[in-house]
């Protein structure tokens, strides 16, 4: 299967991508990501958050997972 990324804008709830390397009349799935600006996410105070949680989160995804 090829895959094809590209960046486009939704204006007005509309989305156009064109010139994209593929046939005409060719069923595609659509997968839409938001860009973010990774600099303004807060990694440092999601950091200090979760300093007190007892344990591992990954621990805890892990043992509910083997439970099911």
């Amino acid at each position: 299967m090829k895959k094809y990324v590209t960046d486009t804008r939704v204006k007005h709830g509309n989305m156009a991508i064109s010139g994209v390397p593929f046939e005409d009349e060719q069923d595609v799935r659509v997968i839409v990501i938001p860009r973010t600006d990774l600099q303004k996410m807060a990694y440092r105070e999601v950091q200090e958050l979760t300093k007190s949680l007892p344990g591992e989160p990954a621990d805890d995804v892990r043992a509910k997972r083997e439970r099911e």
